[in-house]
């Protein structure tokens, strides 16, 4: 799948440089009651996820309608963190390290 915004291959290009596998973009993972919930990153075999929260496209609506997506993910077992363009390179690089552990720790998406 293709990104959905500059800001998207940004942070997809810096997970690779830090030295993990490209995740795949934009998948469909199955939330409660039948609905699904798109991932903009993700590592489906490891069930992790990286979601990328660009400035200024969300408002209050879509904030609520992102905390009830990590939640639904996270009681469907999937483990989400979600980057901003505030979002620092040591910032990301540490939330990488808790979700994934070290670079070459985990296999390709």
């Amino acid at each position: 799948a293709r990104a959905k915004s500059q800001f998207e291959d940004r942070i997809f290009d810096r997970i690779v440089a830090f030295g993990y596998p490209p995740p795949q973009r934009n998948v469909k993972v199955a939330g409660s009651y039948g609905f699904d919930w798109e991932v903009d990153l993700y590592y489906p075999m490891h069930r992790k996820g990286i979601e990328v929260s660009p400035t200024g496209t969300h408002g209050v609506e879509s904030h609520n309608k992102d905390r009830r997506k990590e939640l639904d993910l996270k009681v469907q077992g999937v483990e989400v963190v979600t980057v901003t363009e505030e979002t620092g390179d040591a910032e990301l690089d540490r939330a990488l390290r808790a979700l994934l552990g070290p670079p070459g720790s985990i296999s390709a998406a």
